[in-house]
């Protein structure tokens, strides 16, 4: 389960992520990223569609969102809200496609931590 400070809840973090946050688009997630002052853990809410109609579909998504953040937490810059925007259309992607298209919005959106190299890491 993702912790409570990695977890976006109130209605006002939500809007103001909306309102200032940058935006980005890809084939299942609209992605609004907000710089906050502080460099605390980066928090991630997820909105999926109303298009959605069944519940259990909606609740699948962001759990199976939720467990991709989890693995990609320790790749993602420190200090930022993320809000998700699930699409219509993740219903019918698999968790592979998923996983694909939320590393793709953390690369776009100029999220990710590069990874030291050993070169950097050997004795200079």
């Amino acid at each position: 389960m993702l912790s409570d400070n990695n977890r976006i809840r109130k209605n006002a973090e939500f809007k103001r992520a909306y309102q200032y946050g940058e935006l980005f688009f890809s084939h299942y997630f609209v992605l609004h990223s907000l710089k906050r002052d502080d460099q605390k853990s980066t928090r991630l809410g997820i909105v999926p569609s109303r298009k959605i109609k069944k519940a259990v579909l909606r609740n699948k998504l962001k759990r199976q969102i939720r467990e991709i953040f989890k693995q990609y937490i320790k790749n993602i810059k420190k200090g930022y809200d993320l809000v998700l925007n699930v699409r219509n259309e993740a219903v019918n992607a698999g968790f592979e496609d998923l996983k694909k298209d939320f590393e793709y919005l953390i690369k776009k959106s100029q999220l990710e931590i590069e990874p030291a190299s050993d070169d950097q890491l050997v004795g200079s």
